[in-house]
């Protein structure tokens, strides 16, 4: 059964990529759009006291995270909507939490491929050392959770009346805690806020990857059947 579960998983994975990388629109868009973030914030702040720069900066990426990962959401399960194949994985005897896992690892690999370069391009630009375990690792649990909570959401929303205005609605409330947890584990990580904080706030941003994901298994089916 395991090894079954993790075929779908991977087939359904690997045509998500597939199909991203035959379309590659689908994500340039967002890497532009990263990038015209840096460079706005760049030119919009000027000159800043060193001390806190890398608040900024670290503030700048999470923000970066936020706003690519609701744009990649929001793309995500277009594929199956635009040539009806949802209507093809319903009545099959597919597991529905594979689907699940295979949309968030769509989102996860993506997001990942937008924010490295961001990152470079932040580093080369601030000479922060931002490749580092204890930052790459924050960020990596911020956007989990939010993959996890935005793949849900966009299933949530995906035959709502208006759902382009109902899923920013519903991801930005929901968002602001993951947010807020991984700003204050960054600060204390780079010694910004007390160092003693930064267990309580990474094992807060643990926990809601583990909720956020938790969820999107054991309603991601209900969801999928309302279609």
């Amino acid at each position: 059964m395991t090894h079954e579960f993790l075929q779908q998983w991977w087939r359904l994975t690997r045509h998500g990529l597939r199909v991203e990388c035959a379309e590659p629109q689908r994500w340039l868009s967002s890497l532009l759009f990263a990038i015209t973030i840096l460079f706005l914030f760049s030119f919009a702040m000027g000159d800043i006291p060193s001390e806190l720069k890398l608040q900024i900066v670290l503030s700048e990426l999470f923000l970066c995270c936020f706003l690519v990962l609701q744009l990649v959401h929001q793309r995500v399960l277009a594929t199956e909507e635009e040539d009806r194949a949802v209507d093809i994985l319903v009545a099959s005897p597919i597991s529905y939490a594979a689907l699940y896992l295979a949309k968030l690892s769509l989102a996860v690999v993506l997001c990942c491929a937008i924010i490295l370069p961001f990152l470079g391009f932040m580093q080369i630009l601030h000479g922060f050392g931002l490749f580092n375990l204890g930052l790459l690792a924050i960020a990596g649990l911020v956007i989990l959770a939010l993959s996890a909570l935005g793949i849900l959401l966009a299933q949530m929303t995906q035959k709502a009346t208006g759902r382009d205005l109902l899923f920013p609605l519903l991801y930005f409330p929901l968002s602001v805690p993951v947010l807020l947890a991984a700003v204050q584990a960054s600060f204390c990580y780079s010694q910004i806020s007390s160092a003693g904080a930064f267990d309580l706030w990474l094992g807060l941003l643990g926990g809601f990857c583990i909720i956020y994901l938790t969820l999107g298994i054991l309603l991601f089916e209900e969801l999928v059947g309302l279609d």
